[in-house]
């Protein structure tokens, strides 16, 4: 998760292990997926009405990317909001 810090989503471990704490998307914030057994995060850019802009590291191995996400997607699992002290600058 070090590309979400640097972006100011201070996460810390493994996907596996954080907890989403917001049904919201926003932007600035991270949201949380699973594909099978394998946990994912990855920074929302942008929100729109139906989707999301999200971009991320090593969802294809070793490398940025930027992709769209609709809402009903199903690999989401959650949003993280940063909390100022705890998962954030």
């Amino acid at each position: 998760m070090e590309y979400l810090w640097t972006r100011g989503v201070r996460l810390v471990g493994d996907a596996k292990n954080v907890i989403p704490n917001t049904d919201h998307p926003t932007n600035g914030w991270a949201v949380k997926l699973k594909y099978g057994e394998i946990y994912h995060a990855a920074y929302i850019e942008n929100t729109y009405p139906t989707f999301m802009e999200i971009s991320e590291w090593n969802f294809k191995k070793c490398q940025y990317t930027k992709r769209f996400l609709g809402y009903d997607d199903y690999a989401i699992v959650g949003y993280v909001m940063p909390i100022k002290g705890i998962n954030s600058e």
